[in-house]
């Protein structure tokens, strides 16, 4: 149950939004300047922390294993994340005041502060940050000053500290401050705007943001998967005889020699050992498997010598196999394409106990220059203590900053970009058209 205030107490009943209980819960008490009005945080601030309560409920639930009553209310959610401020004055009869501008109400300095062209956001936790910090700004004596050495002296003189640093940082641009402050370890950084944050290279870095547009389409349900990878859902009205999907982005790629980094994902490796009509092995190819491990010295060894065994027993040539055909099906043709070398790895790999899984992506070109035009596949293996790494036999390497992978599945069909169901008569068409540019450094 997802309610305002509950299943029982005197404000059962009555209806609520994020506004009321902002208001009702002290928040909005708390936000403003000392002499203002009370305010209203910038963004919904419930409604948010509300449906993550309750999905954290209903999660913890499916862990547990039983049924049960999970029972959220707005208000509750609201009343837990007082912690510290409500702890000060139920333990201390120390009720919270609102400080000037963005200040921290028991440490400083923690605020903003106005540099020579901007802002600059400031956090100094502990002693030995405020002496790096005297340093970095070139005032040392405040190091060994009565009314600015602790944490309790500056607490106590709160409008004389800040206003000393105010002073020295409307010296120089908030860049430059930057520049000098963060090497030192304290924690500082610059204010942005809502578009500026949107468009900044963490959100590109992390894909928190995707450019997806689909033609008269309407947007479902999104999530990350237990392979890490990003799922979204669309949904067109028919009757129709053409959807149109579009997606664009930029992403910066690293060479990492195929090792597979950042990447968060809850599935364990062994569930790739798992056995798909595209991966089934047959005698051909735990032969080919065992030929290859013969000699190797280790296991990233092992791997790399099924890589270049696939390679050579399955010759690039497009046009020769189809969407269906099975990795035993290509090694016995002797000829594939990316899919049907990804399919062959995997079921070789598995062959030898060593979790497989194929991974759809986009590659810039090719080891020797030649632009690729198309979607790519390679597969990654998993090797030990090094996690998953990633093998392309159709170019002999592992990805590289060439490489954009876009998702991981059991076979290609499970890790295709894009799937779909239509319902009601007429057959069915894919048509995809893939542009990848580099970009300016």
């Amino acid at each position: 149950a997802l309610t305002g205030y509950g299943l029982d107490g005197p404000l059962v009943d009555d209806p609520a939004y994020d506004y009321v209980i902002q208001a009702l819960t002290g928040i909005m008490e708390l936000t403003g300047d000392p002499d203002g009005p009370p305010t209203k945080a910038g963004y919904s601030a419930v409604d948010n922390s509300s449906g993550m309560a309750a999905a954290l409920g209903l999660l913890a639930k499916i862990v547990e294993g039983k049924g049960g009553q999970v029972d959220v209310a707005m208000y509750d959610v609201m009343i837990s994340q007082l912690n510290y401020l409500a702890a000060a004055w139920l333990n201390g009869g120390d009720r919270p005041r609102r400080h000037e501008g963005s200040s921290h109400p028991y440490i400083v300095p923690a605020q903003l502060f106005p540099t020579a062209n901007h802002w600059l956001c400031i956090f100094i936790t502990h002693d030995r940050f405020w002496k790096a910090f005297c340093q970095a700004i070139d005032r040392s004596e405040w190091i060994e000053d009565p009314a600015f050495r602790t944490m309790r002296a500056r607490h106590e003189n709160r409008q004389k500290v800040t206003a000393a640093i105010e002073e020295v940082l409307k010296t120089r641009t908030t860049e430059e401050w930057i520049t000098r402050l963060k090497p030192t370890g304290i924690v500082v950084s610059q204010l942005l705007t809502l578009d500026r944050a949107l468009s900044g290279e963490q959100v590109a870095a992390r894909g928190l943001i995707r450019d997806i547009a689909v033609e008269g389409g309407i947007r479902g349900g999104a999530f990350r998967d237990g392979a890490g990878d990003w799922i979204e859902s669309w949904s067109v009205r028919g009757p129709t005889d053409r959807v149109e999907v579009a997606v664009t982005g930029t992403v910066d790629t690293t060479d990492v020699a195929g090792m597979l980094r950042g990447h968060r994902e809850t599935v364990h490796p062994l569930v790739y050992l798992r056995e798909t009509p595209a991966t089934r092995i047959d005698t051909a190819l735990a032969d080919l498997a065992a030929g290859a491990a013969r000699g190797a010295t280790s296991l990233l060894d092992t791997c790399h010598a099924l890589s270049n065994a696939v390679r050579a027993a399955i010759a690039y040539r497009p046009g020769v196999t189809g969407a269906h055909t099975s990795a035993a099906e290509a090694l016995a043709l002797g000829e594939g394409v990316c899919q049907d070398h990804a399919h062959a790895l995997i079921a070789a790999a598995r062959s030898l106990d060593i979790p497989g899984r194929y991974v759809s992506g986009y590659l810039l070109a090719d080891q020797d220059g030649k632009e690729h035009e198309a979607a790519h596949a390679w597969a990654e293996l998993w090797v030990g203590e090094l996690g998953w790494i990633g093998f392309d036999p159709a170019n002999a390497c592992c990805p590289n900053d060439l490489y954009i992978r876009i998702g991981s599945g059991f076979s290609a069909q499970d890790a295709a970009p894009i799937r779909g169901i239509a319902s009601g008569p007429g057959a069915e068409a894919l048509d995809v058209t893939v542009a990848v540019t580099a970009g300016q450094q």
